[in-house]
């Protein structure tokens, strides 16, 4: 970019923390989960996101619900692999 002196302004260098993580690789993933109602949408996701808050009493899902799963694995490389499971459950009401 060139700024009103005609100067090139310098892209922004990696700080020392950056550099230390390149050894780190993340994933997200979105799962949608779609359905009829009453099928078991919510509970496989509150199963597998809050296993210990899980609730087997039947409470519909009004619009969205949103759960999170993060895990680490180390790789035969000695890779770090940072994985996120975004889950988005909708209700099984409305035009499918």
């Amino acid at each position: 970019m060139v700024g009103r002196t005609g100067n090139m302004k310098q892209p922004p260098t990696e700080t020392a923390a950056q550099q230390s993580d390149s050894s780190l690789e993340q994933i997200r993933v979105k799962i949608i989960s779609l359905g009829n109602q009453e099928v078991g949408k919510s509970c496989l996701v509150k199963k597998y996101c809050e296993p210990a808050r899980f609730n087997s009493t039947y409470v519909p899902t009004i619009g969205v619900d949103y759960g999170v799963k993060a895990a680490s694995k180390k790789m035969n490389d000695g890779r770090m692999l940072d994985i996120k499971l975004d889950f988005f459950d909708l209700s099984g009401e409305g035009n499918m």
